[in-house]
């Protein structure tokens, strides 16, 4: 802990945050910012990095200016954060990048989610809208649609149906949270 006193806070820093921290402690200091919250990372003694929420203050020390650090390690939630985001980039990149017409519809038959094969056959602009308006240009959805069995029964359901397209084959897979 000695050899943290006399120190700056900047020279604590990775080097990809020295002037944003730099800039925001001078601003503390000249009081033209009260208080900051930045997310930074560190470089710890053994050379390990670290990644903190810093919440800076102005203060008068002896008389003269001076800063208030509270750090705390964020480093697990950040990685849980990076790791949350490589997953969600993996499977969109799934979803985009399969060759066939993908929907996601909600309970009310709205398309909320398409993929770019399902948007170059159907058009773009279609999130929202009925999905029997769009791809069979119903009104409402047929007797034996596949996607309602599959809500009701929470099973595959298949139908081989003429759209505005032609002739399509269409599996209907329930998306079923934990909650049923």
């Amino acid at each position: 802990m000695d050899e943290l006193i006399g120190k700056r806070f900047c020279d604590l820093m990775h080097a990809d945050f020295r002037d944003i921290v730099r800039t925001h402690g001078l601003r503390i200091l000249e009081d033209e910012l009260a208080e900051s919250r930045i997310e930074v990372k560190v470089i710890r003694k053994d050379g390990g990095e670290r990644w903190i929420d810093a919440f800076s203050s102005h203060i008068e020390y002896e008389g003269r200016p001076a800063g208030m650090v509270i750090a705390m390690d964020v480093t697990e939630q950040k990685r849980s954060e990076m790791a949350l985001k490589e997953s969600e980039s993996f499977l969109h990149n799934i979803f985009c990048s399969i060759q066939d017409g993908i929907s996601i519809l909600d309970t009310d038959l709205n398309i909320i989610q398409v993929n770019p094969i399902g948007e170059k056959w159907y058009g773009e602009g279609i999130l929202g809208k009925k999905y029997y308006k769009v791809y069979h240009g119903l009104s409402q959805p047929c007797d034996h649609c596949p996607s309602i069995r599959a809500i009701r029964e929470k099973t595959m359901q298949k139908e081989i149906h003429h759209d505005l397209r032609g002739w399509s084959e269409i599996y209907a897979f329930p998306m079923i949270n934990n909650k049923g």
